[in-house]
């Protein structure tokens, strides 16, 4: 990369073609859309209300593993959400937090990974729409042996 920016004419216009590529501090990839038929709206209503229950036993709270790594599960969502006679949605988007200590820092570097889902019924028709993804890790303070 750097022998790319010093043949480009003008420098910081090849510093500034380089920066999204240094910079990028996150990432997603879309999940195709799908379609799945119901019997009913209401079939469709409860299929999103089983959805939202097997999405809150997958939260977990913060655990400490072996050599000190942490784990959690969380889940950001209003729940289903009903808008009228033919129209329901549920949005939820898991959170996976995992930690590990770095001695040389006295800090734990925690990896933030997440799954982003949109269910919307249509009728008889849900609707399923996401992507999967990541963002930097943060550091945090070591906690104290207890």
């Amino acid at each position: 990369m750097l022998t790319l920016i010093r043949r480009h004419p003008h420098s910081l216009a090849g510093v500034l073609l380089a920066l999204p590529i240094l910079c990028q501090a996150s990432g997603a990839l879309p999940i195709p859309e799908s379609k799945q038929s119901y019997p009913s709206f209401n079939a469709c209503v409860e299929a999103l209300k089983t959805q939202y229950l097997a999405d809150q036993q997958r939260v977990s709270a913060l655990q400490t593993l072996p050599e000190g790594r942490t784990r959690q599960i969380s889940l950001d969502s209003k729940g289903v959400q009903v808008f009228g006679k033919d129209k329901a949605g549920y949005d939820a988007t898991l959170w996976y937090h995992n930690g590990a200590p770095r001695a040389d820092l006295q800090q734990m570097e925690v990896s933030h990974s997440f799954e982003e889902r949109g269910y919307e019924c249509q009728g008889p028709q849900m609707i399923l729409r996401g992507r999967n993804g990541y963002t930097l890790s943060t550091f945090e303070p070591m906690s104290q042996p207890q």
